[in-house]
């Protein structure tokens, strides 16, 4: 189906005679508000915020883009305005966390991608009387084989560590300081006697880990992680935990995007859309 759109208005925002940015709206065949384009600076059209809506008004998905490729955060709302999908990009591939969600809010899947490749994923499930959640965690062979690598199970919310085997970063999504730290809980099904090495830092697609921001190895099952290389805006947590027990080993993969915001950008309502 061919969707018409038509040019609604073009609107020139100045300050001290100088054009700052451009607004471009555009309406379907019916009059409804369609798209809107935010340009930054009205000389580079390359660059710009999108925004599609509903024929209904509501906001449907949201992006931006730089030197026309997608760059950053994406929303994709359902009509009521709950988040059905968010992500981000880098250089138009997709890149970090990807969360999808039904619309009561709870996570259905989860992938993660390294300059578009999707490396890891996770698919959620409920039991039948609604009683346990479990998350089932995968490392990619390719785009439709995974190899099963742990699991989280929750009753009520509360995760059951006699269930669940795989290492999880308790941080929010975003934060103030580029300052974080971060507790990292390891769950091990309650096996003795093991260690872990731990390794934080930029991954390749094969997930491997050349520069390296943090490494050690521990015994505890709680750790308190500070002062990763962290930048302003959207960051990458990935690292790698290296599991030995007398009877067993395993590799799990440990990833979380943060938001970072700074005293310049600290005033922003949503804080990824700059």
């Amino acid at each position: 189906m061919k969707r018409i759109f038509l040019l609604l208005f073009i609107c020139l925002i100045t300050a001290c005679g100088k054009v700052q940015h451009k607004v471009v709206e555009y309406v379907d065949k019916t009059g409804k508000l369609a798209l809107r384009f935010i340009y930054p600076n009205s000389k580079d059209t390359m660059s710009y915020k999108v925004y599609m809506f509903y024929k209904t008004g509501e906001l449907h998905y949201k992006a931006n883009k730089i030197n026309g490729k997608l760059e950053g955060a994406y929303w994709l709302f359902s009509p009521k305005g709950s988040i059905i999908e968010r992500g981000s990009f880098h250089n138009g591939s997709f890149d970090g966390v990807s969360q999808a969600f039904d619309t009561n809010g709870v996570l259905i899947n989860e992938k993660y991608y390294i300059n578009g490749v999707k490396v890891l994923y996770s698919e959620c499930y409920e039991s039948e009387m609604g009683h346990f959640v479990k998350q089932e965690f995968s490392r990619m062979k390719n785009d439709s084989i995974g190899i099963y690598i742990g699991q989280i199970v929750k009753e009520n919310n509360v995760i059951r560590n006699d269930l669940s085997f795989y290492a999880l970063i308790d941080a929010d999504d975003t934060v103030n300081s580029q300052s974080l730290c971060f507790n990292l809980r390891l769950m091990n099904k309650g096996i003795k006697d093991y260690s872990c090495k731990i390794t934080f830092g930029v991954p390749d697609k094969n997930l491997k880990i050349e520069n390296i921001d943090t490494c050690f190895v521990t015994t505890d099952t709680i750790l308190k992680i500070c002062n990763l290389r962290l930048n302003p805006g959207s960051n990458h947590l990935f690292g790698t935990v290296d599991f030995k027990s007398p009877n067993d080993s395993a590799i799990f993969y440990i990833y979380k995007d943060i938001y970072i915001k700074t005293f310049e950008n600290s005033n922003s309502k949503i804080p990824h859309d700059q």
